[in-house]
């Protein structure tokens, strides 16, 4: 595969929304990031400034993964951004495990649900 080059125009809203949903579908995996539905998030400046020279395939995944990690934590709401965490698979290391992230989506977002009352009810 090679990588994908940096976007000449912004995609759509919808288009980063679809590719959003996915991840929610299939966590922060890094063989889903690297398919082609993946691609527009790759291509944002945003998530590009997270590459290191010469990066790779595998960097271009842990790029997005480090700017969807600092744009998680500044979720101001705790129970919300527990949800992000735990059905993206960032944050706390168990949600950053590959385990986890093999999980059905279903299990995590299940999970992400029980936290969220837990925190809700604090």
């Amino acid at each position: 595969m090679t990588v994908p080059a940096r976007l000449t125009e912004m995609p759509t809203q919808r288009d980063i929304e679809v590719s959003l949903a996915r991840l929610c579908t299939h966590a922060l995996r890094t063989y889903w990031i690297l398919e082609p539905e993946g691609w527009d998030l790759l291509g944002l400046d945003c998530v590009r400034e997270h590459l290191v020279d010469d990066a790779d395939e595998t960097e271009y995944a842990n790029a997005l993964r480090r700017y969807l990690e600092t744009a998680v934590q500044r979720v101001a709401s705790p129970a919300y951004r527990t949800i992000l965490e735990v059905v993206l698979g960032l944050g706390q290391g168990q949600w950053k495990s590959k385990e986890w992230r093999h999980k059905k989506a279903s299990e995590r977002r299940a999970e992400a649900g029980r936290l969220f009352e837990q925190k809700r009810a604090l």
